[in-house]
């Protein structure tokens, strides 16, 4: 009889553990599969947002920079995308478009091939904005051949200038970001001989200026030509090759030498783009 008992609980301990052991294996499988479930709708999920922009349906964008045969764009998920086309007046900088896209080729940045462009928001302000910067910036310059009659307005408009180019500071009721890349290299280039008149004309008014504030704008300026310059050879090989060529005059009427360059970052990557520019490379 005791035989008897122990062989039952025996076998309703063997029946315990073998229904925790099939439980324990349900649950663990069970979690398995909601983890795989739940990969694959974040997954599917994931790539339906990408894929739906090759999709032929209608998305808004703004344009952020803009050449004769190109629009960068912005979305609404602060990616930058290029559509290559011959380009209008009225496509200004800060306006809305809605388009189509039929796909969309891998690069830096990604450019996009479009089934439809449609204009839907114009920003008049950026129409002139190119041509009144750089005319307020080369008409500054010009007054350096009567300096000291023009010292006190020289002065002021330098400041404005590098407020606007440097600090983005408004000009000209404009901002930075009303001009193409094209305007703020060149923009750049002439206040970088703006700069060289002050220091000859006017020396030690950078430092008197601003509590400091532009006494080592001269580094600031080649800095932000260098970027843009690095940003604009991945999007407009025309843009690229006469700003590299340009520099190579800059280098030298200015005395700017690669020692001091390559102290002005530890990015390596950013160096090597600096440094194909300096040397007039373009690769």
């Amino acid at each position: 009889m005791n035989q008897k008992k122990l062989k039952r609980k025996v076998n309703e301990l063997k029946n315990f553990f073998k229904s925790i052991r099939f439980s324990t294996l349900y649950k663990i499988a069970g979690l398995i599969l909601l983890i795989f479930t739940l990969y694959m709708v974040f997954t599917t999920l994931n790539k339906s947002k990408h894929i739906g922009e090759t999709e032929d349906e209608s998305l808004n964008a703004t344009i952020i920079d803009k050449g004769e045969n190109y629009l960068l764009i912005l979305d609404n998920q602060k990616e930058e995308y290029l559509i290559e086309k011959k380009t209008t007046e009225d496509e200004t900088i800060g306006s809305t478009i809605r388009f189509s896209i039929n796909s969309i080729i891998d690069g830096d940045p990604k450019i996009l091939k479009t089934t439809s462009i449609e204009l839907i928001n114009t920003v008049s302000n950026t129409k002139n904005a190119d041509s009144e910067i750089l005319e307020y910036i080369k008409k500054t310059n010009r007054m350096f051949s009567n300096a000291s009659e023009n010292e006190s307005e020289i002065e002021i408009r330098y400041i404005n200038i590098l407020d606007f180019l440097i600090y983005n500071e408004k000009l000209e009721n404009h901002t930075l970001n009303d001009l193409t890349s094209q305007a703020r290299i060149e923009g750049l280039k002439v206040v970088l001989s703006l700069d060289s008149n002050v220091e000859n004309f006017f020396p030690g008014f950078k430092e008197r200026e601003g509590n400091g504030k532009y006494s080592g704008i001269k580094e600031k300026i080649i800095t932000n030509y260098l970027n843009l310059t690095s940003k604009v050879c991945h999007y407009d090989s025309n843009t690229c090759t006469e700003s590299i060529n340009d520099f190579q005059t800059m280098k030298e009427t200015f005395a700017i030498s690669w020692n001091n360059i390559k102290n002005w970052t530890n990015d390596s990557e950013r160096l090597k783009e600096w440094y194909q520019i300096y040397s007039g490379k373009n690769n």
